[in-house]
């Protein structure tokens, strides 16, 4: 995956980006200029910022709102390009901006409001015939994040809705040749780093997955859920244009669908035809005396729902809590905790690293033989909790559905679980994770 975001991290924590970008490991001059060029991106996005005084990491989540700011008026702009009337298209848009992952990745500082903005721009230009521009956006998705390819059922739906077949080769031409460039350079990292396609072992295919990408449409839409399934009705009576993309792209989603989860974000290209089915059952109920205030109770508990939810405000408190106890934990020892909170401690170490992280191995559990191989030789081995409650968690749930809300999403179970392991706290601040000393029974 080459995260967008990542780049920039990079370019803000690691001071001079010239000198670092040929520091990394690989060898290869493609991809030493590549990482340069994050870099360098990344230190004059920073310096432009520098003047408002906002942290790195509140500057990195505007970016992400301001992305999928980006993604909302294109989504308003393709809705009324296919032929909506303004009156669906603002209610679509309603639908789409308190969708759960929408809420979620506007928050953070993530490469999916990114991805979100490429596919709309791309879906956009090939309704307005511009398949050349589709194709370029098309190419860049891809390189925001592998899935960014599964993007293309829209195309699809799209040239046997309108048997012009020119523009859809256009769009593959184009969109190869922006996509490959790039991946000639960096090939080695896209299939064979740290998340490459080839060796990520979180690409498994399991019926699972599909239940848990299902639930995460409840999670996403809950109280507007009955009005996705008059959407579709009206949709199918109407014209099944709609019906068409929807059912092209989960068609090409399938592998995202029974491979991969968290909350549904893969699927948020998909998102914008939800929103527009969704809004035709909302604009139906608003239209009948009977239905008009039960619909507009669904509308206001929806937004207030998915505020309470997915809106998790950062605290700094997180970092600092991170740092701190990577410095109480002694050097030589190892580590473990998420991959993602990983590669977060990582930037946030920032230079000279290797005062902190070199001296200290940074595990996740995919890392399963060199945790044993910790375990067994003795060294002192850590875990640093990546799971933490959210605001609705605490406030909405029982206490046996906390335990189990944890026993299911946190680290410290799955790590017992699987290797057998005793904790004993070890330090935390609050606010930030806790760290626990691993040792065998």
């Amino acid at each position: 995956m080459f995260g967008f975001f990542a780049c920039l991290r990079a370019g803000f924590l690691h001071g001079d980006a010239a000198v670092y970008a040929y520091q990394i490991e690989t060898r290869d001059f493609g991809e030493r200029t590549l990482h340069l060029l994050y870099y360098l991106v990344g230190w004059v996005v920073v310096r432009a910022t520098a003047p408002f005084g906002m942290p790195l990491d509140t500057t990195l989540i505007l970016l992400s709102g301001l992305l999928m700011t980006v993604a909302l008026a294109l989504s308003w702009h393709l809705y009324r390009a296919l032929g909506e009337d303004s009156r669906t298209s603002a209610w679509a848009l309603f639908v789409l901006l308190f969708a759960g992952v929408v809420i979620q990745q506007g928050t953070e500082a993530e490469v999916y409001a990114l991805q979100l903005a490429l596919s709309v721009a791309a879906y956009l230009a090939y309704v307005k015939e511009r398949p050349v521009w589709a194709g370029v956006f098309l190419g860049l998705a891809t390189l925001t994040t592998p899935l960014g390819v599964l993007i293309v059922g829209f195309f699809v739906a799209e040239t046997i809705r309108t048997r012009r077949f020119k523009p859809f080769l256009v769009l593959g031409v184009v969109g190869s040749l922006v996509f490959l460039s790039v991946l000639a350079l960096v090939w080695r990292d896209y299939f064979f780093g740290t998340r490459g396609l080839l060796v990520d072992s979180n690409i498994v295919q399991t019926s699972a997955r599909a239940i848990d990408n299902a639930m995460a449409i409840v999670r996403n839409f809950h109280f507007m859920l009955p009005f996705m399934i008059a959407g579709l009705l009206i949709a199918w009576r109407r014209g099944r244009f709609w019906i068409g993309l929807l059912v092209s792209l989960l068609i090409f989603h399938i592998l995202a669908i029974l491979t991969v989860t968290e909350n549904g974000v893969f699927l948020l290209p998909i998102y914008p035809i939800f929103a527009l089915i969704i809004a035709r059952g909302v604009v139906a109920g608003l239209d009948r005396g009977g239905t008009r205030v039960i619909t507009g109770l669904a509308l206001v508990l929806y937004a207030v729902t998915s505020l309470l939810i997915w809106v998790q405000p950062y605290d700094h408190r997180t970092r600092r809590g991170m740092l701190e106890g990577l410095r109480h934990v002694p050097p030589g020892a190892a580590i473990v905790t998420s991959w993602s909170y990983a590669m977060t401690l990582s930037y946030y170490a920032g230079s000279p690293r290797d005062t902190l992280l070199a001296s200290r191995g940074l595990l996740w559990p995919e890392h399963h033989e060199r945790i044993e191989e910790a375990l067994r030789s003795g060294q002192p081995l850590f875990l640093m909790e990546s799971h933490a409650e959210t605001r609705a968690v605490r406030w909405l749930y029982p206490p046996a559905l906390r335990r189990h809300h944890y026993e299911q999403f946190a680290l410290l179970p799955r790590m017992r679980q699987s290797l057998g392991v005793e904790a004993t706290p070890y330090f935390a601040t609050r606010g930030g994770p806790t760290f626990y000393r691993l040792s065998r029974p």
